[in-house]
């Protein structure tokens, strides 16, 4: 299997930084707009200048302007306010207190939020995947590797409605409690339509992002609850697998997001913008 190297081509790379800027308010002239700098400015943070041509190159390479859209997805009243602590040392304790949750942990340690340590996952698992199948391949490595990111796959999913039920709950919202059940991810997800977006399944269930999630939901399902006694993976499966990623959970979660009349946040952009999979024939 061969991945592509980057999230997005030049052009592309161009409007997501030009489409960024605009939801952060800032108006670059026209003429030779990639030649300037922007300056960011950061509650409780230095003001620095980041050239335009360094938010393409980051556009480029991870799907997301990311110094740009960090900005953004703190403002997010469900999202926001959360920040990855990591230390080497064993003389630090790492704490943080987020809506009634609370963690400590000592050092060495990192601690950061869950959507973003798991699409970290998701890609490094699929990169890892593609580059054990090369020759000389190691299939066992790569089959190895797929498995794990089809558990990570419906695990963001999961991690997406999970944040909103525990948010919802903190605040008192009449529908937490049915966020909070017990039940199949199929029928939270119905649950947190009902509850957040007041709208049908309808809206989610027609296009090819609850096809391909859902596709890959089953996947999962049968290896963690290991229905047959032997476990098989064809090369040919998995490039399409591996693909799902962009429409099945990247863009399944920016339509559940914009369901609920709210952008996409950076970690589903850089999911619906994974770099593709081809197979590699000798």
């Amino acid at each position: 299997m061969q991945m592509h190297e980057s999230h997005l081509g030049r052009q592309a790379a161009q409007e997501s930084v030009k489409g960024t800027l605009r939801r952060l308010g800032i108006v670059l002239p026209e003429e030779h707009w990639h030649t300037r700098s922007v300056t960011i400015d950061v509650p409780h943070k230095t003001s620095r200048q980041v050239t335009v041509r360094e938010l393409i190159e980051e556009a480029r390479t991870s799907g997301v302007p990311d110094t740009l859209q960090r900005i953004l997805d703190q403002r997010d009243p469900f999202f926001g306010g959360t920040f990855v602590m990591a230390t080497d040392s064993h003389a630090l304790t790492l704490g943080f207190e987020y809506a009634g949750y609370s963690a400590k942990l000592q050092g060495p340690c990192r601690l950061g939020p869950i959507e973003e340590e798991i699409t970290s996952d998701i890609l490094h698992f699929r990169r890892a995947a593609c580059e054990a199948s090369r020759r000389p391949s190691d299939l066992s490595a790569s089959t190895r590797y797929y498995r794990a990111y089809l558990q990570a796959s419906v695990s963001v999913v999961e991690a997406f409605i999970n944040r909103y039920a525990h948010l919802l709950k903190h605040q008192g919202h009449p529908g937490a409690s049915v966020l909070a059940e017990r039940c199949s991810l199929e029928e939270r997800i119905v649950s947190w339509a009902e509850v957040v977006t007041g709208k049908s399944t309808e809206a989610f269930r027609a296009g090819p992002e609850w096809s391909q999630f859902s596709e890959l939901r089953r996947e999962r399902n049968r290896l963690v609850h290991t229905v047959e006694p032997f476990a098989g993976h064809r090369v040919a499966d998995m490039v399409r697998g591996l693909n799902f990623v962009r429409e099945g959970v990247g863009g399944f979660l920016i339509l559940l997001r914009r369901l609920a009349g709210a952008e996409p946040l950076g970690f589903m952009l850089r999911l619906r913008t994974a770099p593709l999979v081809e197979e590699r024939r000798h």
